[in-house]
């Protein structure tokens, strides 16, 4: 970018573009005070399930996590990293990644969170247009990365145990795989 006069605009479009994620992004500073998040963001925390605002400042329910979150921003200083913290009520886990990004003569954090074991399915577009999967195929994968198994799907989608079975096979020949972890590491970069 040598144009310096086209930062600002950019700045401005990537919040609009980050707005309409499907997923919590926030922006904080040193101090955890929130500069910036979306709406899924605003959602999540308001139910206060392990994460909550503080007046304007992101704050963890469980005082004792409060350390994690700290150590999580000091770490990403200088790396991308992440951590986890345990939502109330045995809810299961926010992820947060976190990224420390310097502005001017300012440090931010920009924080994707999500959750896990909470029974959350990520989607995974294009899969049968790049791999040329037959709908019931495609259907068969969504299911599979969303944590079923091959008994399960055949139930689910009333078909006979063989059928389920020669859809899978199918599908690990024409993605190129031989196991189900070399699936989920093959289709891995399609999740939205």
């Amino acid at each position: 970018m040598r144009d310096t006069g086209k930062i600002e605009p950019l700045g401005a479009t990537a919040l609009q573009w980050l707005a309409l994620d499907l997923h919590a992004r926030l922006i904080i500073d040193e101090k955890c005070e929130i500069l910036w998040w979306n709406q899924p963001a605003k959602e999540l925390l308001s139910r206060q399930s392990g994460l909550e605002v503080r007046g304007d400042v992101l704050a963890v329910i469980d005082g004792s996590s409060q350390a994690k979150l700290r150590c999580l921003l000091q770490e990403a200083r200088h790396k991308p990293t992440s951590t986890c913290i345990e939502q109330t009520g045995n809810e299961g886990w926010l992820v947060l990644r976190c990224v420390g990004v310097t502005s001017s003569a300012d440090l931010m954090f920009c924080l994707a969170i999500s959750r896990a074991g909470d029974g959350e399915v990520w989607r995974f577009d294009h899969l049968d247009e790049c791999f040329g999967l037959t709908p019931a195929e495609h259907r068969v994968l969504q299911d599979l990365l969303a944590g079923y198994e091959a008994e399960a799907l055949s139930t689910r989608l009333a078909v006979s145990m063989e059928t389920t079975r020669t859809h899978i096979k199918s599908i690990y020949a024409k993605v190129g795989v031989n196991t189900r972890e070399g699936l989920f590491a093959r289709v891995r970069g399609f999740r939205a």
